[in-house]
């Protein structure tokens, strides 16, 4: 006999993950994404500030994914494993068109408030 000798144990080579093990990789960078959206909230400048904000809130919506997926199919890896893209990506997308959507109504209110009551350097201003 030449070479080394490997030794076939099915208990290692054939057991199954959990979902809890298949979903750590994704909690971990989940959590990773929202720690890094808070670090950049920190930055000086306000552009960085926005995309760190940005970020922080699709990392935790794509956490929140990853617990709700893991829940779902806490007896089924597999089935875990088939619907966590999906998950993430649905969710990341929610997360996007939520910032869109509050976006747009601060700008229309800003707009509706300038035509209504005109430019603000225009307005009386009252003081007691």
């Amino acid at each position: 006999m030449s070479g080394s000798t490997n030794f076939y144990i099915p208990s290692q080579h054939h057991r199954q993950q959990t979902t809890f093990e298949k979903a750590l990789p994704y909690g971990g960078f989940t959590i990773t994404l929202s720690l890094t959206g808070a670090l950049l909230a920190t930055a000086a400048c306000t552009a960085t500030k926005v995309m760190g904000i940005f970020i922080g809130i699709i990392g935790i919506y794509a956490f929140f994914s990853v617990v709700l997926c893991g829940v779902k199919n806490s007896n089924n890896p597999r089935q875990f494993q088939k619907e966590i893209h999906k998950a993430m990506i649905t969710s990341a997308g929610t997360a996007i068109v939520s910032i869109v959507d509050q976006i747009v109504r601060s700008a229309l209110d800003a707009l509706i408030d300038k035509l209504i009551y005109g430019s603000p350097t225009h307005q009386v201003r009252i003081y007691q």
